[in-house]
């Protein structure tokens, strides 16, 4: 990734791998920054998201970093197309879990309702608690 990073820190290499919203959609691989260590990776979008109230917005991209298993979140103008040569190595994060693993603690859902009666119109208002997380002792 070494050789990565240092191709997208140049300027003029990102102006020539600039996308535009047709570019993009969930499942195309992009190079991105990642801010921990301000290197550039190889990212698979996720989610486009665009704002609804403001159409000359630019996408926010829900991108998760496919050689460490990451995620973050991007403007559209903050990822660039993939150079080819920088896709021939396979992915290195495996998405995986423990089956049959369960946490170490108990979340009891108790319900309260309570009745607020105010000055103004005598409202109804419910709202559902949950308790604090009580750890197991063993």
């Amino acid at each position: 990734m070494q050789d990565m990073t240092e191709y997208y820190r140049s300027e003029s290499n990102r102006r020539s791998h600039l996308l535009d919203d047709a570019d993009v959609s969930a499942g195309c691989v992009v190079a991105a920054r990642w801010p921990g260590d301000d290197r550039w990776y190889r990212a698979r979008v996720v989610e486009v998201v665009r704002d609804e109230y403001d159409d000359g917005a630019e996408p926010q991209l829900d991108v998760d970093f496919v050689d460490f298993g990451d995620c973050d979140k991007k403007n559209r103008g903050e990822v660039f197309d993939l150079r080819a040569d920088f896709l021939r190595l396979s992915f290195q994060a495996i998405e995986c879990c423990l089956a049959g693993v369960e946490p170490m603690y108990v979340l009891a859902i108790v319900q309260s309702t309570f009745e607020i009666q105010s000055d103004l119109g005598n409202f109804l208002l419910k709202s559902n608690t949950l308790p604090k997380l009580n750890r197991l002792s063993y």
